[in-house]
């Protein structure tokens, strides 16, 4: 049976029902247990809500939070929903993954993968972005710039608008990116006469800016390696790295990512207890390597962030994940008040 076909029997079942029902009376806090649902089949369900009116359950676009115990589980999930989404995947799901940093390494080298995506994705969030978001306790446990900073750093450009080239590469200058001879990853920018060519944190491509004097004559994505249009946009966003340091070291302020989510967001997680697990393992090596950086700086004076500044506690992440109402897949701790359907029952 075509993949489609199955989810069209599972979005028709009773189970798909009665979940869309506890959605559209769901307040924060409420929590329903959805036992036996095993294999792909929590996939089908969140595409099913997603499906039906917007995870809000009244047809607004608010986003539905995917929380996974880690990253592999994450990639599961997304993989999943790909598959049942198709072409509208790329629209409707979004990853926010974990840096893959490790606390207080001021030696490594940080990938710009990572932090493209959850730039990307926190920006789709300021714009309102209304499908899933899929994640793992090691991604939340990473806070992250507030809201209003996203905001504030992202430049929205349009064809036919009115802007220096030199006041804008002054700008993204500022910001953090590095002029280059080609643009090949995040952070680039290139100029050539009456065209800049920017790579932003967001999207997979970068942006072709062509001037006529100070007017934004054209816009468009293209490949870097071979220097072909992929796409011609009459309006696009540049985004810096959001998580970028200063010249002191010092990353701004930090918040929990739910900072993003609407009052009205749902939630779904994924083997809660273990999810909690993890988030507490890495504070507590977040604690001992800040304790361990704290004694190798204690003669030089340099300032170092607390834990609590850049990462998030598990009771806090706790707290964080039981505020909007929620579903529940896998195991959870046993205090959890929660209804309960039983997929099998359904099956």
């Amino acid at each position: 049976m075509a993949l489609q076909d199955i989810y069209r029997r599972v979005a028709g079942a009773a189970l798909a029902s009665e979940l869309r029902d506890w959605r559209t009376g769901a307040a924060p806090g409420d929590a329903l247990r959805i036992a036996g649902a095993a294999g792909s089949l929590p996939a089908f369900l969140l595409r099913a809500l997603l499906d039906e009116d917007g995870p809000s359950g009244n047809g607004q676009p608010v986003p539905l939070l995917a929380v996974t115990p880690d990253e592999d589980a994450a990639a599961y999930l997304r993989s999943d929903l790909d598959a049942l989404l198709g072409e509208k995947s790329a629209a409707a799901v979004l990853h926010f993954p974990a840096t893959g940093q490790t606390p207080y390494d001021d030696e490594q080298i940080a990938s710009s993968a990572p932090l493209t995506a959850r730039a990307d994705v926190l920006q789709q969030l300021t714009g309102g972005f209304g499908g899933i978001v899929v994640t793992s306790a090691e991604a939340l446990f990473e806070k992250v710039p507030p809201p209003e900073g996203v905001q504030q750093d992202t430049l929205r450009i349009e064809r036919g608008q009115t802007l220096a080239p030199e006041r804008l590469v002054e700008r993204l200058n500022g910001q953090g990116f590095s002029r280059v001879e080609f643009v090949e990853e995040p952070g680039h920018l290139a100029r050539r006469g009456g065209i800049l060519d920017v790579f932003p944190f967001s999207g997979e491509y970068p942006v072709r800016i062509e001037f006529f004097g100070d007017e934004i004559d054209g816009l468009r994505e293209f490949d870097p390696h071979t220097q072909r249009s992929v796409s011609r946009l009459t309006e696009t966003r540049l985004v810096p790295n959001l998580e970028r340091e200063d010249e002191e070291g010092e990353s701004g302020p930090r918040v929990p990512f739910f900072d993003y989510l609407p009052d009205a967001a749902l939630a779904a997680t994924f083997d809660e207890e273990r999810l909690l697990e993890e988030a507490a393992e890495r504070f507590a090596d977040a604690e001992k390597r800040h304790a361990e950086a704290l004694g190798e700086r204690e003669n030089d004076g340099e300032p170092l962030p607390a834990p609590e500044a850049r990462y998030l506690p598990a009771g806090a992440l706790q707290t964080q994940i039981e505020r909007p109402p929620r579903l529940l897949f896998g195991t959870f701790t046993g205090d959890v008040e929660a209804e309960t359907l039983e997929a099998n029952a359904h099956s």
